[in-house]
């Protein structure tokens, strides 16, 4: 397997919550808060709900929702806070809405890339493998210049 991608965890939420403006955030600070999160089994909820933990807390989910526009929707609506991946989510239009890095714990995350080993790998196998290695690398780098 490969790595193809370690991205930053950001706090995101609406442009008039006092602490938008706020150049990071000790997520420990944010305890209190109405959360809305992916649902549980996702793997991006399970990371964060781990940071919560190291933070001493269980984030109060007042919503699910595996769809990045609702989630954005709701946060600039003030329904409450997320977690947004600041580079697979960096599509993600984010007009009125702070996304703010956490400094307490470190939130990132990893995605990988995995196949068996010793199993057949086609010419298409192959093609799909560096089609997806190159499009991350693409997808960082642009992160990285904007």
């Amino acid at each position: 397997g490969v790595q193809l991608i370690e991205e930053e965890i950001l706090l995101a939420l609406p442009e008039n919550n006092p602490l938008a403006c706020r150049k990071s955030i000790d997520l420990r600070e944010v305890a209190g808060e109405e959360f809305i999160c992916l649902q549980r089994g996702k793997s991006l909820r399970t990371i964060t709900d781990t940071y919560c933990q190291m933070a001493g807390f269980a984030p109060a989910v007042i919503l699910e929702s595996d769809s990045p526009e609702t989630v954005r929707e709701l946060i600039r609506a003030g329904i409450g806070l997320s977690f947004i991946p600041n580079v697979t989510w960096s599509g993600m239009a984010t007009e009125d809405i702070a996304l703010v890095p956490i400094s307490f714990p470190r939130c990132r995350r990893y995605v990988h890339l995995a196949w068996r080993k010793g199993g057949y790998f086609s010419p298409a196998a192959y093609l799909f493998r560096d089609f997806v290695q190159d499009y991350f690398q693409a997808l960082a780098g642009e992160k990285l210049e904007g």
